[in-house]
């Protein structure tokens, strides 16, 4: 194994055990660890070997940005913005408990109602990402609304996911 490979595995081990021991988001451990790689990689590639840098070991800046996915982070700090505020305003609070007027003490119908509303949300345009991203927030406060007035909420934790799953199957 060569110097960069042993370094990214070490790299690897280090971020796991800091996020989970110290609490950090392994998000931003792993941007530290790929301005660690970038420059441990140029430097190996320069002095490393007897020979002319090969251009194959070089881990430019460049790369690591070319295959961040910037679109799907704006999305979710996106939507954690508007879920923020959503709550803030009282509105998530009021749509729960609008939904939870309407189906009463039958909690069956809440991943149904997840996936209606998942339906609209994805025949407004928005992709599965969005939807997903969306739904969750509702439907976890929609939970809480229901689990505080009623006793069958453990049948519920079985039926959750059938909804999720088949939005995530038709995109």
């Amino acid at each position: 194994m060569t110097f960069p490979q042993i370094l990214s595995l070490v790299l690897l081990v280090l971020i796991l055990v800091l996020s989970i021991w110290r609490h950090v988001n392994i998000g931003l451990l792993g941007f530290c660890a790929a301005a660690v790689m970038v420059t441990a990689t140029q430097f190996y590639a320069v002095t490393g070997s007897a020979t002319a840098p090969d251009p194959a070991l070089l881990l430019t800046s460049k790369s690591v940005f070319e295959h961040f996915p910037g679109s799907i982070v704006t999305l979710l700090i996106g939507v954690s913005l508007l879920f923020g505020h959503f709550e803030c305003s009282g509105s998530l609070s009021w749509l729960t408990d609008k939904v939870y007027k309407a189906i009463g003490e039958h909690t069956l119908l809440i991943p149904w109602v997840g996936y209606m509303i998942g339906l609209f949300i994805s025949t407004a345009g928005a992709f599965s990402t969005a939807t997903i991203t969306l739904l969750v927030p509702v439907i976890a406060a929609l939970g809480d609304v229901c689990q505080k007035f009623s006793s069958s909420v453990k049948s519920l934790q079985l039926w959750v996911p059938i909804p999720v799953l088949y939005l995530r199957l038709i995109r």
